[in-house]
């Protein structure tokens, strides 16, 4: 079996660039197990509720569109983050690294200026594009209407609530299986990878 997804990608496609050793094979195929799960689920929902089995949850709603530029903020701070850190490993991460040189780049402060300010650029040309023409459409504008819940909707909260009971379950399960050596020291087995 494949350490990580490095050598899969290696052997099938012939890349060879480092940042994949960060992603473990076991947790990328949890991962993709719990997106499997919830796209069947999804499936299923949508079944029975065109078979008139399952009912959605109808109730009054508070919609407001407020496209004033209090967001460009937000949006500005996590493209920043996010062009500095994911993909500034990209450039940083060289195809020699070992596993653990990419893991300690990954989680130091360590970043690419370059592709902070280009995914600040994209974030910034995007806002500006999905802004309304008119200026009276710039302004917040609330309203109420009916709005009904299928069960279908409520998949994306089902499967991270399972993936973070999933995760904690497992650490608490990997703990009491090796009760020795938690009690010897809690702190460090509560934050290591193991479990």
């Amino acid at each position: 079996m494949y350490p990580n997804l490095y050598y899969v990608f290696r052997d099938l496609f012939g890349t060879s660039h480092a940042i994949f050793k960060l992603f473990q094979t076991f947790g990328f195929f949890v991962a993709v197990a719990f997106l499997a799960g919830a796209y069947v689920l999804t499936i299923e929902l949508r079944r029975r509720e065109k078979l008139g089995l399952l009912k959605g949850i109808t109730g009054m709603a508070e919609r407001k569109r407020d496209t004033r530029e209090s967001g460009l903020a937000w949006s500005v701070g996590i493209a920043a983050l996010v062009g500095y850190k994911i993909l500034g490993l990209l450039v940083l991460v060289k195809p020699e690294m070992s596993s653990e040189e990419v893991r300690s780049i990954a989680l130091s402060t360590q970043g690419s200026i370059l592709t902070a300010v280009l995914a600040v650029v994209a974030v910034l040309i995007y806002k500006m594009l999905e802004r309304p023409k008119d200026p009276e459409d710039r302004k917040a504008k609330t309203w109420k209407e009916e709005v009904t819940i299928m069960p279908h909707q409520r998949v994306p909260d089902i499967t991270v609530m399972a993936a973070a009971a999933g995760l904690i379950g497992a650490k608490i399960f990997h703990n009491l299986e090796n009760w020795s050596d938690f009690v010897a020291d809690p702190g460090d087995r509560c934050f290591r990878r193991a479990g």
